[in-house]
């Protein structure tokens, strides 16, 4: 799951996302770091229900719940 998660993560274009990076289900992304506040966008993304996290000032890492499967559509 971490892998399928992880490359869905590396399809978004932004040009506000400097990296992607992760290993299993620990997942996240690496902001611009002199332009943005990955603090605003955690909070952001709660309210559309992502659990996320900031790490410093520019890293988001996402918190996925203990059970999980691929959606399928």
């Amino acid at each position: 799951m971490g892998d399928y998660f992880l490359s869905g993560l590396k399809t978004l274009k932004n040009s506000l996302i400097k990296e992607v990076r992760g290993r299993g289900l620990m997942t996240g992304f690496e902001l611009i770091s002199d332009k943005i506040n990955a603090r605003n966008y955690c909070e952001s993304l709660k309210y559309n229900g992502v659990l996320c996290k900031e790490t410093h000032d520019n890293i988001i890492r996402f918190a996925q719940p203990l059970v999980v499967k691929k959606r399928r559509y």
